[in-house]
C-alpha cells in the first residue's frame, strides 16, 4: 500500500509541474474553508448582521411609492388633550366611523381592541355596535395571546364582532435584534389585519385565500385575477416597508370630528372629507401613553397602524420584496467561492485581492441594485464572509510558500528605503536606480506671508492648529486638480502637475489648484475671524517648463521630486506676489496653457534673482465665465497702461495710471508703474531700452 501511495504521489508530481501541484492544494484548502463557513454562517451572529444588511438596504433605496387609496388616521396627543384621557367614550368611535362612512369610505380598519364593556358609558357599546352595522364596512383587530389553550384571545366584544366586516391579528414577532420585518398572514385560520383589509378592498373572500406553505400564499381575485405573495420556510412575508412615519397620507381624529362640524354649520371644513370616498382608512394610536410603537428597518420607529399599511400597500401595488430560495442562495454562494478560489491559484495576492475586493463590490452593488428595483432579497453576509476567509486563507498560504524570497528582500532593504519603494522594489529591483526623466510640468509654490511675525503673535497650540486646517484645505485643492504633492518646505508648499501620471493639461490644473486654495483661504479666513484668531495671506507662483523628475537622494534614502531651474522659477514666482501685490503670479510659459479660459493680468517684464533669461509674468484673475464685467474692464484697462509704459509715452503713461488709481487706490501694480512712469520721466531710459525690470531679491 505504501508503494502504492509513494507511486501515486511521485508520479503525479511528474506530471503535474510544482506551481500546479501548489494551486491544486490551494484550491482544495480554500474550499474546505468555504464550505466550513457556508454552515459556520448559519450562527446568531451572522443572521443579526445580514439583517442589519437588509436595514441598510432599505435605508439606501429611501422611499417608493405610496397607494393613494390608503389613509392613516391618528389618535394623538393633540387628540387626547382635546377629547380627554384615554380610553375615550365609544360614543366618539362611533361618530367617526358615521362620518367617514357617509363619505363613501369603502373599508375602515379600526386599530383598537374593544375586548371589554364601556365601563364609563355602557350605552356607548350599542351605539358603537349600531355605527359598525350600519357602515358594513368596518374591520376591527383581534390578538393571540401567548398561551391560548384557555380561550383567553383578546377578541373584539361579540357585540362589535358579529356586525362587523371582518377581523384579523395585530400580533408582531420582531426578528431577533428587536426589529420588524416579517409577519405571518395567516395563523390558525385568521389572516392579518392588513391582509384582512385588503382582502375586504379587493373584495377576495375567505374562500379564496390559499396557502402553499413555505412558498406562497394567494389571493384568488374576482374575475380569476390573482395575486401572490412570497413567503419564506416560516410562512412569513418580508414586509415592503415603503418609507417613514412622515410619508404616509395622515389627518387626526379631532380634525375629522371639527371638519364634518363645520361643514354642518356652513363654514369650510379644515380637512375636505371628500378626500375618504373609496379609500382604505386605517385608525390607530400614535399617542405615547398608549405602547403601539415598533422599529422599522429604516432605522426610526413606527406606529402599529403603518404596519398593517404597508402590507395593504404591498397588496395592492403587487410590490412584494421575495427572498430567495435556499437552494439558490447555496448555489450563489458556491459559484461567487469557486470564482474567487479559481482567481486566487492564478493570480498574485495583491491582484487577486483586487480582483476579490472587485467581486466582493460587485456581489454588493448587485444586491443592492436587486433590492431597490427589483424587490428581491439577495443575502450577502454568507458569500462575502466566504469570499474573505478564502481570501485570507489564500494569502497566509501564498505567505508561506511563493513570498519566500520576496520576504527576504524587504527584511534585506526595509531599514534602508520608505515602504512604498521596497513594494516596487519587489517587483522590478531596476527601479533602485537613482535618476528621472526629463519632462513638461508645471510647478507650484505658495507661501504664507509674514509667517514669522504670525508664528511670534499666535499661542503655540492655536497657531498648530491654524496650520493644520490650512494644509488640509490647500493640499485637498492641489489634489482636487490632480496635482502631487511635493512636499511642505515649513510653511511652504510645493506641488507638481503632470507626474507621475501624464495630464497633457497640466497648466490648466495647476492654475485652477491655485485659484481653488485662494477660494479655501477666504473661507478659512471668515472662520478664523469668527473665532477671534488672525487671518492669513498667501502668495502663489507657477511656472511650466523643461524638468528633471524622479528618485533623488543618495543609495541609501532617496525622494520622488522635481529639479531644475524651472522649478527654482517657480519659487521666484511666488516670490513676486508680494512685490506686486497680488495672490497668484505666473510665467508666460503657464499662461501660453489656459489664455483661452482663465483671464490673466500681464504684469511687468523681469529678471529674477539667480537667472539670467528675462520673462513676462501674468496676474493670474480668474476663470473668465466666472468673473464680475468690473474685473475684466480694469484687466483690460490696465492693459493699455502698460502699452502707453512699453511705448516711452511717459506723461501719458502716469496720466492713464493716475487716473487708474483713482478708480482702483490699492491696486499694487498700477502704483508700481505710475512711480516708474515719473522717474522715466524725469530721466528717460536709453533708446534702445529693453523694457525688463531686474529684481536683486528673492
Amino acid at each position: 500500500m505504501n508503494k502504492i501511495r509513494a507511486f501515486s504521489t511521485s508520479t503525479l508530481k511528474k506530471i503535474l509541474p510544482s506551481e500546479q501541484l501548489n494551486s491544486l492544494f490551494l484550491f482544495g484548502l480554500c474550499f474546505f474553508v468555504a464550505l466550513s463557513l457556508f454552515f459556520f454562517t448559519g450562527l446568531k451572529p451572522f443572521r443579526l448582521i445580514e439583517l442589519k444588511m437588509l436595514d441598510y438596504r432599505f435605508q439606501f433605496r429611501g422611499q417608493i411609492p405610496i397607494n393613494k387609496d390608503i389613509i392613516l388616521v391618528s389618535i394623538g396627543e393633540k387628540d387626547i388633550e382635546l377629547l380627554g384621557r384615554w380610553p375615550w367614550p365609544r360614543r366618539y368611535h362611533s361618530d367617526l366611523i358615521q362620518i367617514l362612512s357617509s363619505y363613501g369610505t369603502k373599508i375602515i380598519g379600526y386599530d383598537v381592541l374593544f375586548c371589554g364593556p364601556d365601563k364609563d358609558d355602557p350605552q356607548s357599546d350599542a351605539c358603537l355596535a349600531e355605527s359598525v352595522k350600519e357602515a358594513g364596512n368596518v374591520c376591527l383587530p383581534m390578538a393571540f395571546s401567548g398561551n391560548n389553550k384557555d380561550g383567553s384571545n383578546l377578541m373584539p366584544l361579540d357585540c362589535f364582532h358579529n356586525v362587523s366586516a371582518g377581523c384579523g391579528f395585530v400580533n408582531v414577532s420582531p426578528d431577533e435584534d428587536g426589529i420588524v420585518r416579517h409577519i405571518p398572514l395567516r395563523f390558525r385560520d385568521r389572516s392579518a389585519f392588513g391582509l384582512e383589509l385588503a382582502c375586504k378592498f379587493l373584495g377576495v373572500k375567505n374562500d379564496g385565500i390559499e396557502l402553499i406553505a413555505g412558498k406562497s400564499l394567494n389571493l384568488n381575485l374576482p374575475g380569476e385575477k390573482r395575486i401572490s405573495i412570497p413567503l419564506d420556510q416560516r410562512n412569513r412575508m418580508l414586509i415592503n416597508f415603503p418609507g417613514k412615519s412622515k410619508d404616509w397620507l395622515w389627518t387626526n381624529f379631532v380634525q375629522i370630528i371639527m371638519a364634518f362640524m363645520q361643514e354642518q354649520k356652513g363654514e369650510k371644513p379644515c380637512i375636505d372629507l371628500g378626500l375618504f370616498k373609496d379609500k382604505i382608512v386605517l385608525v390607530g394610536s400614535t399617542h405615547t401613553g398608549m405602547p403601539d410603537v415598533l422599529e422599522t428597518p429604516f432605522g426610526s420607529s413606527a406606529y402599529g397602524v403603518e404596519l398593517h399599511a404597508s402590507i395593504i400597500n404591498s397588496i395592492l401595488g403587487r410590490n412584494f420584496l421575495r427572498p430567495l430560495n435556499s437552494w439558490i442562495e447555496a448555489l450563489v454562494y458556491f459559484v461567487v467561492m469557486v470564482g474567487t478560489i479559481l482567481i486566487l491559484c492564478r493570480v498574485r495576492p495583491l491582484s487577486g485581492g483586487l480582483l476579490s475586493a472587485a467581486i466582493l463590490i460587485s456581489f454588493i452593488v448587485s444586491s443592492y441594485f436587486l433590492f431597490s428595483w427589483f424587490n428581491i432579497w439577495l443575502k450577502i453576509v454568507k458569500p462575502v464572509s466566504g469570499l474573505l476567509a478564502v481570501y485570507i486563507t489564500g494569502l497566509a498560504y501564498h505567505f508561506v510558500t511563493v513570498e519566500k524570497k520576496e520576504r527576504e528582500i524587504r527584511r534585506a532593504f526595509r531599514h534602508y528605503v520608505s515602504p512604498a519603494v521596497v513594494s516596487e522594489l519587489t517587483k522590478d529591483p531596476e527601479r533602485l536606480k537613482l535618476g528621472g526623466e526629463t519632462k513638461e510640468l508645471t510647478i507650484l509654490f505658495s507661501d504664507i506671508r509674514g509667517f514669522t511675525t504670525l508664528s511670534e503673535s499666535v499661542p503655540p497650540d492655536f497657531l498648530g492648529e491654524m496650520l493644520n486646517e490650512y494644509f488640509s484645505a490647500m493640499t485637498g485643492s492641489v489634489f482636487a486638480h490632480g496635482g502631487t504633492l511635493d512636499k511642505f518646505i515649513g510653511d511652504a508648499i510645493m506641488a507638481i502637475y503632470g507626474a507621475p501620471i501624464d495630464l497633457p493639461d497640466h497648466p490648466m490644473r495647476g492654475c485652477l489648484s491655485a485659484i481653488s486654495m485662494i477660494d479655501n483661504l477666504r473661507k478659512l479666513n471668515s472662520k478664523w475671524e469668527n473665532e477671534g484668531k488672525s487671518r492669513i495671506s498667501i502668495g502663489i507662483g507657477l511656472n511650466t517648463g523643461i524638468v528633471k523628475v524622479g528618485n533623488f537622494g543618495s543609495q541609501e534614502r532617496f525622494d520622488y521630486t522635481v529639479i531644475g531651474e524651472n522649478v527654482n522659477l517657480a519659487s521666484r514666482l511666488e516670490g513676486l506676489t508680494k512685490s506686486y501685490g497680488v495672490d497668484i503670479v505666473i510665467s508666460a510659459a503657464t499662461q501660453k496653457g489656459i489664455r483661452d479660459k482663465i483671464l490673466c493680468r500681464p504684469l511687468d517684464m523681469v529678471m529674477v534673482k539667480g537667472s539670467k533669461k528675462p520673462m513676462e509674468i501674468f496676474e493670474l484673475v480668474g476663470a473668465k465665465n466666472n468673473l464680475s464685467q468690473e474685473l475684466q474692464v480694469k484687466t483690460q484697462n490696465f492693459q493699455d497702461g502698460l502699452k502707453l509704459y512699453y511705448s516711452m509715452k511717459w506723461e501719458e503713461a502716469r496720466d492713464f495710471f493716475s487716473e487708474f488709481l483713482d478708480r482702483f487706490p490699492h491696486d499694487r501694480p498700477a502704483q508700481i508703474f505710475l512711480g516708474r512712469a515719473e522717474v522715466f520721466r524725469k530721466n528717460p531710459p536709453p533708446e534702445d531700452w529693453d523694457r525688463v525690470f531686474s529684481h536683486t531679491t528673492k
